[in-house]
């Protein structure tokens, strides 16, 4: 990570550049004039980190739109929030870009398997938009790691499919 880091920001060839080992080049280059525009900034532990929080973000908002009553969905969301981030603690202090692509791929696999249990009644294809953004950035920045997670997610394809379809019968 912190190699990839100094490839991004410059730091080794005294010119930022998208060209790193494991990250697919359109996440790179955008980092890589980030660091143009702003070199004193860390971009790539803050992108890292941002990742990070949208999945929990993510993984929060779905479970209390599917579990708690819209009265009590404000305190549930602190409380959950409070135990990833305790659980989740020693990740956010070491950011690695392994762990952060399976933590994108992991959320895609959750929001597809649930996208069918959300109270909203919306296209198919919107509700399954969170899960495919959260997959191109796993596959971005670790392709391997989000390969690794595509027979999950296919499985949660399946799932959401198969859901969708009964949901369509019971409502004719």
């Amino acid at each position: 990570d912190p190699a990839m880091e100094e490839i991004l920001s410059g730091l080794c060839t005294g010119t930022p550049d998208g060209h790193t080992w494991f990250h697919m080049y359109p996440l790179s280059w955008v980092l890589s004039k980030l660091y143009c525009i702003l070199p004193d900034f860390h971009w790539y532990g803050c992108f890292l980190w941002l990742c990070q929080m949208g999945c929990v973000y993510a993984c929060i908002v779905r479970t209390t739109e599917i579990i708690v009553c819209p009265k009590k969905q404000y305190m549930y969301m602190i409380l959950t929030f409070l135990l990833m981030a305790g659980v989740m603690l020693p990740e956010n202090v070491i950011l690695t870009f392994t762990a952060v692509s399976g933590m994108l791929g992991a959320t895609a696999v959750f929001l597809t398997a649930t996208a069918n249990f959300v109270n909203s009644k919306g296209n198919v294809i919107f509700k399954s938009v969170p899960a495919m953004i959260c997959y191109y950035f796993a596959f971005c920045i670790r392709k391997d790691m989000a390969l690794l997670l595509l027979p999950f997610l296919l499985c949660a394809g399946v799932f959401f499919v198969m859901t969708y379809k009964r949901e369509q019968e019971d409502n004719l």
